[in-house]
C-alpha cells in the first residue's frame, strides 16, 4: 500500500504508472563551457570568504557536512575540474536541497519504478498547470468529467501552455542523465513548472523589475527572463555557481552578469545577499521554497530589507519548520499584511502576496 503522505503529494489519483507519462532522461549536450567555469569560480571566490549563513539556518549543516569538498574545488580547481563537476553533479551534493540531481542519483536512475513515479508526479503537475491557467478543467470529485485531464496526451498540454505563456517550459539544457516526463520541448522536472508557473504569477501581479531571494536553480529566473522580466537573483555563493552555470548554459553567457561582473539592461544578475545593501527599488520581491530555511533572524533581516526597496513580496512556503512566513509577520512585522491561499502546484505549500497595511 502506498504510504499517505506519498498520496498526498499526487493532484489526481492515479496509479503509480501512468501509461502517458513516458519517462525521458536530458541527455549530453556538448559545449565549451569552460569560460561559464572560469566566470562562477571567480564569482565563487569574491564572495567565498564571507559568511552569510544564520546560526539556524539548514543551509549552514549542508554547507558544512556534505559541500565542504565543493568549496574547495572552487577555490583552487582548474577550469576544466570545476565544468565537470557542475555539468554533471550525480557524484557530490551540489545539487542537494534544491534539486534531486545528486549523489546517489544512478542508482535512483537504475531502479525503473522510480523514474516513472516521478514522471508520472510530474504528468499530474503539469496537469495542475493547466487547470490552474484554465487550459484544463479543474475536476470535481462531487461529480462531472472524472480522470479525464489526466490521461491528456503530454505533447497536447505542453503546447497549450506554452503557447499561452509564451516560452518552453522544459530549458535547451539541462543537468546530463536527470530523468523526468519526456516532452516536445525536452525533459521535465517538476521544479520546472513550479518556475513557469511562478513566473506567470510575477506577470499577473504585474511586476516588471522583481528581486529574487534564494533562487534554486535558476528555472524561475529562465522563465521570467523570456517574458521580459528585469531580473536579479540574490543567494548563497555555492548556490550561485549552480544559477550562473544552469542559466548560462539555459540562454546563453551573454544573458547573465554574475557577482562582480557589471550589469548590462536584460542581463540576470547573480548576486550575494551583500547586494541588498544597496539594492536599487524593485516591483516585487520574491521567495520560493526557502525563507523559513535560513533562519528566523535571517529571514526577518530579509523581509524588513525587502520592504525597504519594494512594496510587495510574494512568498511561496511550507509550514513544517520551527517558524512560518505567517507566524513571522504576525510576530515581527504588524504593519505588514498578507492575502493568503493554498499554492496551486504544491499540495503542503501557502502562496502569500505581503504588502503594507
Amino acid at each position: 500500500m502506498t504510504e499517505p503522505r506519498v498520496l498526498f503529494f499526487r493532484h489526481h489519483p492515479y496509479e503509480d504508472a501512468l501509461p502517458e507519462a513516458e519517462v525521458g532522461f536530458a541527455p549530453r549536450i556538448d559545449a565549451d563551457d569552460l569560460r561559464i567555469a572560469d566566470r562562477v569560480a571567480a564569482a565563487y571566490r569574491k564572495s567565498a570568504a564571507r559568511n552569510y549563513y544564520g546560526s539556524d539556518s539548514v543551509w549552514r549543516a549542508i554547507r558544512h557536512d556534505r559541500q565542504r569538498g565543493l568549496h574547495e574545488l572552487f577555490l583552487t580547481g582548474s577550469a576544466a575540474q570545476i565544468a565537470a563537476a557542475v555539468r554533471d553533479p550525480k557524484g557530490n551534493h551540489l545539487l542537494y536541497g534544491i534539486e534531486s540531481v545528486y549523489e546517489g542519483y544512478e542508482q535512483q536512475a537504475k531502479d525503473g519504478k522510480r523514474p516513472q513515479r516521478y514522471a508520472s508526479r510530474t504528468k499530474s503537475e503539469l496537469v495542475r498547470l493547466a487547470e490552474a491557467l484554465g487550459l484544463s478543467r479543474l475536476e470535481n470529485p462531487e461529480g462531472g468529467p472524472w480522470l479525464e485531464s489526466i490521461h491528456r496526451p503530454t505533447d497536447e498540454l505542453v503546447r497549450a501552455i506554452e503557447e499561452m505563456l509564451g516560452f518552453p517550459l522544459a530549458p535547451k539544457w539541462c543537468f546530463e542523465g536527470a530523468f523526468g516526463l519526456k516532452c516536445r520541448s525536452g525533459v521535465l522536472l517538476d521544479r520546472m513548472i513550479h518556475g513557469a508557473y511562478c513566473a506567470h504569477r510575477l506577470r499577473a501581479l504585474g511586476a516588471r523589475k522583481v528581486l529574487e531571494i534564494g533562487a534554486g536553480v535558476g528555472y524561475l529566473a529562465r522563465c521570467a527572463h523570456e517574458i521580459g522580466i528585469d531580473y536579479t537573483i540574490v543567494d548563497l555563493p555555492m548556490t550561485s555557481v549552480v544559477q550562473g552555470y544552469f542559466l548560462m548554459r539555459a540562454l546563453g553567457e551573454d544573458a547573465v552578469a554574475l557577482e562582480g561582473e557589471p550589469a548590462r539592461a536584460g542581463q540576470i544578475r547573480v548576486r550575494t545577499p551583500s547586494h541588498l545593501a544597496a539594492a536599487e527599488r524593485y516591483d516585487l520581491v520574491v521567495n520560493v521554497d526557502s525563507l523559513t530555511e535560513v533562519g528566523l533572524e535571517t529571514a526577518a533581516a530579509y523581509l524588513k530589507r525587502s520592504f525597504e526597496i519594494c512594496d510587495r513580496f510574494l512568498s511561496v512556503n511550507h509550514e513544517a519548520n520551527p517558524f512560518t512566513v505567517d507566524g513571522l509577520l504576525r510576530e515581527r512585522f504588524p504593519e505588514l499584511k498578507s492575502e493568503r491561499f493554498p499554492y496551486w502546484m504544491r499540495r503542503g505549500y501557502v502562496e502569500e502576496i505581503i504588502s503594507k497595511r
